[in-house]
């Protein structure tokens, strides 16, 4: 394999990749690296897992998720290496972010018992990539079964640290010039992944088995279209509050409101 070196950055990823086995697998033939030596970065392209027959009728479900009492304080860090790329400047954690009403960004939304199995296209593959030294986005829908693919374009090492209950966990090098690592994961389940060589670095991977999760927006709000007519346990999490559940009645051709809430920890008993 030939390379020209033109910076001191390319031969610290070689040689990560060379002595990977010390402290990560970096996995790939000499043919694979060579070919992603040559890639341009790989443009991020954001999915939701759809069902392989397209749904039709049922009702909606649609509401917000809100923090009660006195919000957590904000949590800020500030990058301590490969500041050429991650930059020095202080920056805010991901893990709470709140609306002006106190809507709950980042809240994975879902309907855990299903009575009827709808079968997701797993042709869709998820991304989640790697620049600026953060995961972006911060939370993944992925179908159980599919490509979930990491991109890497920033050009300095990363490695795909995931945190996994059902799936096998993996700890895989991604240096600079593998601009893309593409991993299935079987089960359904809420995966975190972070990055070791930069330890700020952390995300989550939803594994879906049906169409019917969402994840809230900047102002906590989310919407499950096409949800079959039945009684609901709707399940809500975030990476911060837990976990909470609430019943949900669904009508066909009609909106069912379901205004969730977490109790603050910071509040006082």
């Amino acid at each position: 394999m030939r390379l020209v070196i033109g910076d001191l950055r390319w031969i610290e990823q070689i040689c990560c990749v060379l002595f990977a086995g010390v402290f990560v697998a970096c996995g790939g033939n000499n043919e694979e690296m060579e070919a992603e030596v040559r890639s341009p970065d790989v443009m991020l392209v954001v999915t939701t897992p759809v069902a392989v027959e397209p749904l039709q009728g049922g009702g909606t479900i649609s509401g917000t998720v809100t923090l009660d009492g006195v919000p957590p304080p904000v949590g800020t860090y500030t990058p301590n290496k490969d500041a050429e790329v991650c930059g020095a400047e202080e920056r805010t954690v991901e893990d709470i972010l709140l609306g002006p009403e106190q809507g709950i960004k980042n809240v994975v939304v879902s309907i855990t018992n299903l009575s009827k199995p709808i079968v997701l296209d797993r042709s869709i593959t998820g991304m989640m990539a790697q620049k600026g030294c953060l995961f972006t986005p911060h939370i993944v829908q992925v179908a159980a079964g599919a490509p979930m693919t990491f991109l890497n374009n920033d050009h300095i090492l990363h490695n795909i640290h995931t945190i996994s209950e059902a799936n096998l966990s993996i700890n895989k090098a991604q240096p600079g010039f593998m601009k893309k690592r593409t991993e299935t994961f079987s089960l359904p389940e809420m995966i975190k992944i972070q990055c070791d060589v930069h330890s700020w670095m952390s995300a989550w991977i939803v594994v879906q088995e049906h169409p019917f999760y969402a994840v809230t927006d900047e102002q906590g709000l989310f919407t499950m279209a096409h949800v079959p007519r039945g009684t609901y346990t709707l399940k809500y999490r975030h990476e911060r509050f837990g976990e909470q559940t609430q019943k949900v009645e669904v009508w066909e051709a009609e909106t069912t409101p379901a205004d969730l809430s977490f109790i603050s920890p910071a509040s006082p008993l």
